[in-house]
């Protein structure tokens, strides 16, 4: 029988003798396993959570931002008569709606003053990749695509 001095373990009588560097490798696979194992699921978790984690951090921002504005309006005081916080919330939530509002048409204006332009140079490229295609048709087989040809169709009709 072996003793524990030689580096080998024995496990029963007719068993073969394990190296103890053996052992030891393999209770650090197998903890190396469990632990990726481990890592895999709670990557899984959070990416399932993604969303959720994204929309509470942007609710807090937006708090973070919009209290003070808040805490603001219900100081003012007219005649005696103090703002309610509840109403003061729904009075920046409001200004926040109103103000997101006048973006979207400034920005608005602007696309709708720029559309003639825009068609035009979606015009002018069309026709470009369309002489490009014409000019290679050898290596291409059939030509140009009917979906080009239907697109440069359309849009000279719209200008």
């Amino acid at each position: 029988m072996a003793s524990a001095t030689d580096g080998t373990r024995q496990a029963g009588p007719n068993r073969p003798r394990v190296p103890a560097t053996l052992l030891t490798a393999t209770a650090w696979a197998g903890c190396l396993i469990v632990l990726g194992a481990v890592l895999y699921f709670l990557i899984q978790l959070l990416t399932l959570l993604l969303p959720l984690v994204v929309a509470l951090i942007a609710a807090m921002m937006l708090t973070a931002l919009f209290h003070p504005v808040a805490t603001g309006l219900c100081r003012i005081r007219i005649v005696r008569w103090q703002l309610p916080s509840p109403l003061a919330a729904a009075l920046t939530v409001l200004l926040l709606l109103g103000g997101l509002a006048a973006a979207l048409m400034l920005i608005y204006t602007r696309f709708i003053s720029q559309l003639p332009e825009l068609r035009n140079a979606l015009t002018t490229g069309l026709f470009q990749i369309r002489e490009y295609l014409e000019a290679y048709s050898a290596i291409l087989i059939g030509g140009v695509s009917p979906q080009l040809n239907r697109g440069l169709t359309r849009s000279t009709q719209l200008s």
